[in-house]
């Protein structure tokens, strides 16, 4: 299973356009660590038949109770309650470059591009 999930956690870093890609004999699809790992047969068979929640007694849409997460909440509740939420803040250090980049819309032709990028997050999992 750590296998598994180790697998998924690549294929959210290396996306391809279907899972089946991954296994690929194509060199510019296929990924050999993926393929390595555990067969495409394999990983299909587990994505198929794992489940993290009893479906039979779930409650049904209109009946209290009712919630879209439930088949993930054993899971999401473990993640929650083991990870600690770090935002990065905009910081930009003083000092010699000792690059200048041509910037021709600028009226000051030569100069830094320095971006920033405020949307990301990063997960640190303290594994409780």
């Amino acid at each position: 299973m750590k296998a598994y999930f180790g697998l998924c956690v690549i294929m959210g870093l290396n996306v391809a356009p279907k899972i089946s890609n991954y296994w690929s004999t194509e060199p510019f699809l296929g990924n050999e660590a993926i393929k390595q790992k555990m067969a495409r047969n394999l990983f299909q068979e587990i994505s198929r038949f794992l489940h993290f929640a009893n479906s039979s007694v779930a409650p049904k849409i209109g009946q209290d109770g009712f919630d879209q997460l439930y088949k993930i909440w054993p899971v999401l509740s473990v993640v929650l309650n083991c990870v600690t939420y770090y935002s990065p803040r905009k910081k930009h250090s003083g000092g010699r470059l000792s690059f200048r980049q041509y910037l021709p819309a600028k009226p000051t032709k030569y100069g830094k591009n320095i971006t920033f990028s405020m949307t990301t997050f990063i997960l640190f999992f303290n594994f409780c």
